[in-house]
């Protein structure tokens, strides 16, 4: 019913919104050149030879590495002086501030930071004239005169050889993530390979974590490993802290520093817009949160010296109606300490240290500061586990319905705020 809900807004928002040049748009890459032709040559040549009622025109992508840098500090620059027009001034009547032997003293940044931004604009506005005489990449923006012959375009091969003149949706424009149309089709292709490596590797590194986490939930386990600690350990609150939430801190801790890894993984993979790494980010942290979190806890809790489980396929739901219910205590814990995520969202508690810090210590003040969006990579996966976890477990331990609800109560209104 969500899923449809969803599906009718987007709907209902193409249908009532004008036309935007990306939905006439196809993204051309991996376009083969002859000798002594250019990529625009060939794309024409291609397109009018084979969709000339419904070709339009095209753009050929440049290599503007440059161009973006100077865009880039630009747009630091600009912000730097924008935080400091409201920095207390000496008046227009006084000595400009001196610097004894240009060492100690005031400094005015202002008259700086607006030479520095000019210069910058200069270069931007020369990088820019001479763009389209750089090196063209094989990769261009071909629109058509209807969105069904883009449409066609984008799922009907335009070649027999499957590496050459590959089409895919043109992102947004302000979605789109330069540094990837300069990758060849084998160079993507042995990325994704890489990151695969990469991934399973991660996961297996991870199992492993797991596996001395939860060796933390069995005393005896944890006094065998360490027996130095069984006078401590015999405290009453010293064990129950140790056994029942220091694992899921760990785990907390360690999970927070992956779905950055994984948003670096799927940068590598050549995707040309932001959404699409992060789409894939998502899909990584999902599979990721699912093994490495659910079914490691599961099956390394109770049957960590049991490796002969997959030698019997048969009694491996036997098993596992054996060990899910035991680990309950562990993942009610693990939906609480989850609540911290969310509240820190709703405090956001590190964007507002910086921006004291801004404040005080640099004594300026941010003004238009854009709000802080959401994480849908490291966020989306955390709320379909607790929704595993809510089902996995409402019958056999009740008791995590009320904290998976309020995880999702607290989550809906943070979240529908920083979506709207």
């Amino acid at each position: 019913m969500e899923y449809r809900y969803i599906s009718g807004k987007r709907l209902e928002y193409f249908m009532t919104s004008k036309p935007l040049p990306q939905y006439f748009t196809v993204l051309v890459r991996a376009i083969p050149i002859t000798d002594g032709g250019s990529v625009s040559d060939a794309v024409d040549k291609f397109f009018k030879e084979y969709h000339s009622s419904t070709y339009l025109s095209h753009t050929v992508v440049h290599q503007t590495g440059k161009l973006r840098r100077l865009l880039n500090e630009t747009e630091i620059m600009w912000t730097k002086l924008k935080n400091l027009k409201y920095v207390p001034q000496r008046p227009s009547t006084d000595n400009p501030p001196k610097k004894f032997l240009g060492l100690f003293g005031r400094n005015n940044p202002i008259g700086k930071y607006q030479k520095r931004l000019e210069d910058l604009e200069e270069n931007v506005r020369m990088e820019q004239s001479d763009a389209t005489r750089r090196r063209e990449i094989p990769a261009a923006f071909v629109s058509f005169k209807s969105r069904y012959a883009s449409a066609n375009a984008i799922y009907i091969r335009q070649s027999d050889n499957p590496t050459e003149w590959q089409t895919e949706h043109a992102p947004d424009p302000h979605d789109v993530y330069w540094p990837s149309f300069s990758t060849s089709f084998m160079e993507r292709w042995i990325s994704k390979f890489v990151v695969f490596v990469a991934s399973v590797l991660l996961i297996i590194v991870f199992l492993l974590v797991v596996g001395f986490i939860q060796g933390l939930t069995y005393m005896e386990q944890l006094e065998a490993w360490l027996p130095f600690l069984r006078n401590i350990l015999e405290i009453a609150i010293v064990s129950q802290l140790v056994t029942g939430y220091l694992p899921s801190v760990i785990l907390h801790f360690l999970s927070s520093y992956v779905p950055s890894i994984m948003k670096l993984f799927s940068t590598m993979q050549g995707f040309v817009s932001v959404s699409g790494i992060e789409r894939s980010a998502c899909n990584k942290m999902l599979r990721f949160t699912i093994w490495t979190v659910f079914f490691a806890n599961v099956l390394t809790g109770s049957a960590l010296n049991q490796l002969n489980i997959f030698v019997d396929p048969k009694k491996i739901p036997e098993r596992l109606a054996v060990v899910v219910p035991a680990q309950a205590s562990f993942f009610i814990a693990y939906v609480v300490t989850s609540w911290t995520s969310i509240t820190s969202e709703l405090t956001q508690t590190s964007a507002l240290l910086y921006h004291l810090w801004g404040s005080c210590a640099k004594c300026c003040k941010r003004e238009d500061s854009e709000a802080p969006s959401m994480h849908y990579h490291s966020e989306i996966p955390r709320i379909l586990l607790f929704g595993l976890l809510g089902l996995t477990y409402s019958i056999v331990a009740p008791l995590i319905l009320p904290f998976v609800l309020t995880y999702f109560c607290l989550g809906y209104f943070i979240f529908r705020n920083q979506a709207l």
